[in-house]
């Protein structure tokens, strides 16, 4: 699993990265616009949504979630 504290790491990596703290949690922009936040929490729903939001429809079409 993906630790928070290694996305952070590999945010940081990225060229020009902005830290901020957005909700009262951290987050990465570049250009002034963010493109990553970090959650202590672990819901795989929200990751669910945004990956669906954000596939090709017929990728997304081709799983199911519970």
């Amino acid at each position: 699993m993906v630790t928070c504290e290694r996305v952070a790491e590999l945010a940081r990596e990225l060229p020009e990265i902005e830290e901020r703290t957005s909700w009262g949690k951290p987050s990465f922009a570049v250009g002034g616009k963010k493109f990553a936040g970090l959650s202590t929490r672990h819901e795989s729903a929200m990751w669910t949504d945004a990956w669906l939001i954000q596939a090709p429809k017929r990728l997304a079409a081709q799983y199911q979630f519970d």
